[in-house]
């Protein structure tokens, strides 16, 4: 129904986002890579899958069409919902994940919420000859697979502190915004506290 909507963003919760266009805001529920890399008043096109289901009718979409297409490969999996494969996709970068499946690592992929050993297992039997090696975005796989993981780490360390920060009294938007802004690829989780705390 919806290939994408493009308009400025309004709000970031913790499992959705509010994209403004022309007067309506349209609740688009996503993963920790799209979250975490978009900011309140900034313009994006999210490319949407529009999910309807007996008990509910929801919009889901992400920042990339590539990260869209690996959640309908996920939702294709008999018994993985898209509220599961959000959280799949929240837990490693998409090439990351990619790898996982390709490498057969059930072990990896059942530290994604909602995710046991049998479902990883599951997902990995149906998808891993659905996923090239050559759809993953690096011209040295083994190269690439240290540096989405070291994205997957990033993401970790940006989902503590801004857990740590939204528990202080700070608000989850301006977090967003300001660790948006920031570098912390080599700094110390207390070290992005602080400095959070200095310039919110």
């Amino acid at each position: 129904m919806y290939e994408y909507i493009s308009g400025e963003l309004k709000f970031i919760y913790n499992d959705y986002i509010v994209i403004d266009n022309g007067g309506i805001g349209y609740k688009i529920f996503t993963s920790n890579n799209t979250l975490f890399n978009v900011t309140v008043g900034d313009f994006y096109t999210i490319y949407t899958d529009y999910i309807v289901k007996e008990d509910y009718v929801a919009l889901f979409g992400f920042k990339t069409m590539d990260e869209l297409s690996m959640f309908k490969l996920l939702v294709s999996v008999n018994s993985i919902g898209p509220k599961v494969a959000c959280g799949i996709l929240s837990s490693m970068s998409v090439d990351s994940l990619k790898l996982t499946i390709v490498n057969g690592d059930a072990v990896a992929l059942a530290t994604a919420k909602g995710v046991g050993k049998k479902t990883a297992q599951k997902i990995i039997l149906e998808l891993k000859d659905k996923i090239s090696i050559d759809s993953i975005s690096s011209k040295d796989i083994s190269g690439m697979e240290v540096s989405t993981l070291d994205s997957g780490k990033d993401l970790e360390k940006r989902e503590l502190v801004s857990d740590a920060l939204i528990n202080l009294g700070f608000i989850k938007n301006d977090i967003e915004r300001f660790l948006s802004s920031i570098n912390i690829d080599e700094m110390e989780i207390e070290d992005i506290i602080k400095l959070s705390m200095k310039k919110l």
